[in-house]
This record gives C-alpha cells, sequence and structure tokens, in this order.
C-alpha cells in the first residue's frame, strides 16, 4: 500500500490520462474501485456536448464535472480519482477550478511547466504532482514552489522518451534515440528530491508494457508506475469500439512521431487524418516553416499588423506562444519558452539561487520573468500592469534607471 499525504493507494499505479474521450469517468471510476489511481483527461472531455462546437469552454467544464461524478460513483470511495490537465490548454484555470469543485483527489499537471498550481488549489486538500521529463524540469518546479508557496509535490510523474502523450523531448532525439533513458531521469529526479531532503514518492512512465518492466522499475527504487495505453483496448475505457479495434490490429511500424495538439512530440498511428493534420501548416497558404524544416532556428519573431489576423494566430498556436505587445504587435516564441525559463537556465548554469537574481522589465513580454522572480524591477515609463506586479519600480530609462535601482538595491 502506498499512502500519500493521507489519501490511500492499494496499488502503486496511476491510469494514465488519454485525452479527447480515452480516458473518462468510467475506465478511472473502474481504476479507482481497484484501489489504484484513476484519471480523467481535461483535454476536451466535453467533445459529445450537444454545445461543444458552439460554447467548447463551457461544454468542457459541464462534462468533466459529469465524468468525475461518474468516476466517484463507481469507485465508490475506494482508489484516487484524478485529473491530467495540461498546463498548454486555454481554459486550464478553469477545467481545475471545476475538479476542486467535485473534490477531485489529485490534479497530474505536464504539457509545460506547471508553476501556478500551487496557487490555484490553495485552501483545498488535493494531491499535486507535476510530470517531468528531466531532473532540471524538476528542480525548477520544485524550486519555485517552495520559494513562492511554500508548498512541494506530494508525488512527481516521470514521462520517459517512450511515452504515449506529449513529450518533453526534442524530436530529433526521439527520432535519433539520442535521449536519456526512464532509468537515467529517474536518478536524476531522485537526487533533486534528496537535495531537497524531502521524500516525495516517485511514478515512472513510457515503454512500460510487461511484468517484467514493472519488477524492473520497482527494484530500482520507484514507488509506483503510470501506465496509459494498456487500458485502451479494455471493457471499460471509455474510448470507442472502432478505435480499440484499430489499436489492437495495429502494427508497431504503424505507430510514428507527431506534433501533438499543444505543440510538443507525441505519439499517433499514421493514418489519414494524422497526414491531414501534418500537411494543414505547409498547405494552408501560410509562408510558415515546419519541424520538417531543419534549417529553422530562431528564439522569437515579432510580427505587425493592421488587421484581423485571427485565422493566423488559430493556425500557429498549437506550436508557439503569442506575447499581445500591442493591438498591432505580437511577439511569437517556441511553446513552452520564456523569459522565465531563460532565467532559471541562467542561474542554474552559475549554480546561483533565484533569491539572488534581479530582473529589469518595462512591458508584457517581460511579465513571465518579472513574475517568476522575486526582485523584479520595472522601469517608470514601464506599462502600469508590471508596476503593479514589480519588487521595485525604479526611475526612466532616460534618467539612468538600472543604475538608480542598482545602488538603491545596494548592489553597486
Amino acid at each position: 500500500m502506498l499512502e500519500i499525504n493521507h489519501k490511500k493507494m492499494n496499488i502503486p499505479l496511476i491510469q494514465g490520462g488519454m485525452g479527447v474521450g480515452v480516458s473518462l469517468g468510467n475506465l478511472a471510476g473502474h481504476v479507482a474501485k481497484c484501489e489504484a489511481m484513476g484519471v480523467i483527461s481535461t483535454a476536451h472531455p466535453g467533445y459529445r456536448e450537444e454545445d461543444f462546437e458552439s460554447n467548447h469552454r463551457e461544454a468542457n467544464i459541464r462534462a468533466l464535472k459529469k465524468e468525475i461524478k461518474k468516476a466517484q460513483e463507481i469507485s465508490k470511495g475506494k482508489g484516487l480519482v484524478a485529473i491530467n490537465a495540461m498546463v498548454a490548454i486555454k481554459d486550464y484555470d478553469e477545467l481545475i477550478e471545476a475538479a476542486l469543485s467535485e473534490k477531485i483527489d489529485a490534479i497530474i499537471s505536464g504539457a509545460g511547466l506547471p508553476l501556478r498550481l500551487p496557487e490555484l488549489v490553495k485552501d483545498h486538500e488535493v494531491l499535486i504532482a507535476p510530470i517531468v521529463s528531466s531532473g532540471k524540469a524538476c528542480k525548477l518546479i520544485m524550486k519555485h514552489w517552495l520559494k513562492k508557496y511554500q508548498r512541494t509535490p506530494d508525488f512527481i510523474v516521470i514521462e520517459g522518451a517512450l511515452a504515449g502523450g506529449h513529450l518533453g523531448f526534442k524530436k530529433e532525439d526521439l527520432e535519433n534515440q539520442t535521449y536519456q533513458s526512464l532509468e537515467e531521469i529517474f536518478q536524476e529526479v531522485e537526487q533533486v528530491v534528496e537535495s531537497f531532503q524531502l521524500n516525495i514518492p516517485v511514478f515512472v512512465a513510457g515503454g512500460i508494457h510487461q511484468r517484467s518492466d514493472v519488477k524492473h522499475f520497482f527494484e530500482l527504487g520507484v514507488d509506483g508506475i503510470q501506465v496509459a495505453s494498456r487500458f485502451i483496448p479494455t471493457y471499460e475505457c471509455d474510448a470507442s469500439m472502432k478505435y480499440k479495434e484499430a489499436f489492437l490490429k495495429a502494427k508497431k511500424e504503424e505507430v510514428g512521431l507527431v506534433s501533438s495538439p499543444v505543440g510538443m512530440p507525441g505519439r499517433a498511428f499514421q493514418n489519414a487524418f494524422v497526414q491531414k493534420i501534418k500537411e494543414r501548416y505547409t498547405n494552408n497558404g501560410f509562408n510558415v516553416s515546419t519541424s520538417e524544416t531543419p534549417n529553422l532556428s530562431f528564439d522569437k519573431f515579432t510580427i505587425w499588423f493592421d488587421h484581423n489576423i485571427q485565422a493566423f494566430r488559430d493556425n500557429i498556436s498549437q506550436d508557439f506562444d503569442i506575447i499581445e505587445r500591442s493591438e498591432e504587435m505580437w511577439e511569437i516564441v517556441p511553446k513552452n519558452h520564456s523569459k522565465a525559463t531563460g532565467i532559471q537556465t541562467v542561474a542554474d548554469d552559475f549554480k546561483s539561487d533565484l533569491d539572488h537574481c534581479y530582473v529589469f522589465g518595462d512591458s508584457f513580454n517581460d511579465e513571465s520573468m518579472l513574475r517568476y522572480v522575486k526582485h523584479s524591477i520595472v522601469m517608470a515609463n514601464g506599462v502600469q500592469a508590471m508596476k503593479d506586479i514589480a519588487y521595485f519600480v525604479t526611475k526612466d530609462i532616460e534618467e539612468n534607471g538600472i543604475a538608480y535601482a542598482l545602488e538603491k538595491l545596494n548592489l553597486i
């Protein structure tokens, strides 16, 4: 039996979240009934609702609540019922709020860094866990949670390169098989957890198919495993029978890498539908390079426009984050990259604590780092919204505001 902050699992297994109707209340409820952790995906749980096309946000929230109730009714208080919430989805906050209103047992969050998760669940007795694919990501999340919220993960899920969902690896590493093994990542994460002098259960996922795989990882010292794809052909799985049949008939060579809907590498059957999605970026009339173009390299690009370009935004939003600088100007950056992740990388390279980091900014494209670092300094000529979150507001840039702040904060 595994006990995590007074919540118990007799079987240390998490059924991984699978989006758009694959893991909903029926599967999650029956897994929990077996005294493991059943997980409902928050990726479009309302796709069967009548108003999904016209009002998908409300449809998803309504359906998520229904599916949680269904799982709880099936499990009858046994095991744990959880959700998997992707940071990259638009209604992340609202879906977490909906799950909390139904007294969900746990929230597992990935497809990005769930840096704000503790804030979203404050005042609720719910387990929270990040999904990580490296020791570096684990360290970043734990340091941020401790510093800003005085909270640590209740458990951690490591998804290795052989997992099926939204993978935290570079596509070229997956193609060339130059990625870290799940065993290596587990060792890294264990070292990170030990460095904080904490005892946090760690689950591993990706490529765990049979009893020998499970035995192998438990001998390495993991606290539990997460398995997803193995549940798809089961009677209890919420997916359609046709999908289950296709899954059972599929051959290994039919599975390939794709860019997932949130812009991360993932695995899917290479059928006609997937091919159509792949072609969307090359045949949509926009001159946008895709991951198939190896020579493209950039940190960000900026566009100015004088008319509505929502169609352009819709087409790129799965692969890029958009920072609205003004009504006529956007900055576009790779998904899940920001000035905050840059600050953490520099801090790690210099082995510096974030408490010793000072950042200067003035506009919306600085917001991620201004919120991430305690000592955030905003120029007097900056936008008011950034001044409102600043640790210190200095003089105008024309009045040597940077030097003024350094002197006032006793840095020079």
